[in-house]
């Protein structure tokens, strides 16, 4: 009876939770993010992101970008928030790629050494 209990109370929380509406920048209206919070961030650079980052990585780092970029979007606007998150991409991008080139180097030539011998 106690669960039953909880999951009304839960489920009345939940029906009279309204989301902030979507901002309006300029001439579009962007779309809102998956966290249910501010502006969606841009999709070419989330898709990056995911292209670029481990299974392990894809768990919190896309979602504590959409956080900040949804905090600097409301503070600063959709394009400096555009911006911000460009920047964030490019910068988790060098150091992922470069791991990822060195991995694969070291497992190509362990693979061949073990070949050899």
């Amino acid at each position: 009876m106690n669960t039953l209990r909880r999951l009304e109370r839960a489920f009345r929380m939940r029906s009279t939770f309204k989301p902030s509406p979507p901002i309006e920048h300029g001439r579009t209206l962007k779309t809102k993010s998956k966290l249910g919070g501010g502006p969606a961030p841009p999709r070419f650079g989330e898709r990056v992101l995911l292209l670029i980052l481990s299974r392990e990585e894809r768990i919190n780092i896309p979602g504590d970008l959409q956080e900040e970029f949804a905090c600097i979007a409301a503070k600063h606007g959709y394009p400096y928030a555009s911006i911000w998150y460009y920047k964030q991409v490019g910068a988790s991008a060098c150091p992922l790629v470069l791991k990822l080139v060195k991995w694969g180097f070291l497992v190509s030539a362990w693979r061949l050494i073990s070949r050899i011998l």
